[in-house]
């Protein structure tokens, strides 16, 4: 399959690798000259681009059967011209990788049919738009995001900065997951869908940061019991029983002692 791939960072370099490995014909669209030659390196056909110039984005990029909008990008009115471009290009499929944070914090769990969703979530109007297109689309809500350079002992370590919410449960996910949940959709073709990630390991966010923190050496965080419980559980069943992906790191703290 020929799949593109906007946005090649942290998610989006290592999925462009593991996707090339697995046949797949890749190329990859990036901001700057230094992420380019990464991209080179990895042998993957590379172009330069920014959203926010959609309509300079060199035409061959999007000659694909998927295109993957990997994108911490949250201008509506860029998503607006992308979408546009996609239409007018003629691409078939399209996967984003959105957040869990478009749902609401209800104190309870939250899933891809019941939601509840926030209305005032950005990233919910972006996910609306790409929607809306003439093309298939699938969005792929991520929860919190582990893995290279976000080990979660770090996390509350800057001067001044407490833990909110410390007696509520994590929303995790690691990249290997991410990776693999993607893999999946596209290796099941599952389009017109939604679907969560977020491993089952919904550990008490005191202990979870605490002990994450020790085994860096550091010191566990301040805690802030100020406000009143405003949380959610995302829960993400849903890849497992449809897509039949079995989360690779579903113990954290087991994880990190070991990594």
């Amino acid at each position: 399959m020929k799949i593109s791939i906007f946005g090649c960072g942290w998610l989006g370099l290592p999925l462009a690798k593991a996707l090339k490995k697995e046949g797949h014909l890749l190329k990859g669209l990036v901001r700057s000259v230094e992420s380019l030659k990464k991209l080179e390196t990895e042998e993957i056909n590379s172009f330069l681009g920014d959203i926010e110039k959609p309509e300079q984005i060199h035409p061959d990029f999007f000659e694909c059967d998927l295109l993957i909008i990997s994108l911490p990008h949250k201008n509506i009115e860029n998503f607006k011209k992308l979408k546009e471009l996609i239409e007018k290009q003629g691409v078939s499929n399209v996967i984003y990788t959105s957040s869990t944070s478009v749902y609401q914090n209800n104190n309870d769990w939250v899933d891809e049919i019941n939601g509840p969703l926030n209305p005032d979530s950005i990233i919910l109007k972006i996910e609306e738009i790409l929607k809306s297109g003439d093309y298939n689309f699938t969005s792929f809500r991520m929860s919190g995001l582990l893995g290279p350079n976000r080990h979660p002992g770090n996390f509350f370590q800057k001067s001044g900065r407490k833990l909110p919410q410390p007696c509520s449960l994590t929303n995790m996910i690691h990249l290997e997951d991410c990776i693999g949940i993607i893999k999946a959709i596209i290796d099941q073709q599952k389009w017109n869908e939604v679907y969560n990630g977020c491993s089952p390991d919904h550990t008490e966010k005191r202990k979870f940061y605490s002990e994450c923190a020790i085994l860096l050496g550091h010191k566990p965080p301040e805690m802030d019991f100020s406000q009143e419980p405003s949380f959610k559980i995302v829960n993400g069943e849903k890849v497992t029983k449809e897509l039949g992906y079995q989360y690779q790191i579903d113990n954290f703290l087991e994880y990190f002692s070991k990594n």
